[in-house]
């Protein structure tokens, strides 16, 4: 048997109200894609010295 999700609202994170925030589309909407230079927050992200917003995705607890 296969049921499906409810449609929900979107979720908008305050983080994307942050200065130079470029929101995502498509899965990523409501969230910041970035926030004005792409690849210098992939390198930060890579040194462990970033933050990314996962507050979009859903939670599944199995019991």
């Amino acid at each position: 048997m296969t049921t499906t999700a409810p449609e929900t609202a979107r979720h908008d994170s305050p983080l994307l109200r942050r200065h130079g925030a470029v929101a995502g589309a498509g899965p990523d909407a409501g969230v910041a894609w970035h926030y004005g230079d792409p690849t210098a927050e992939q390198r930060a992200l890579a040194r462990g010295g970033a933050v990314v917003d996962q507050s979009h995705l859903g939670v599944v607890t199995v019991t």
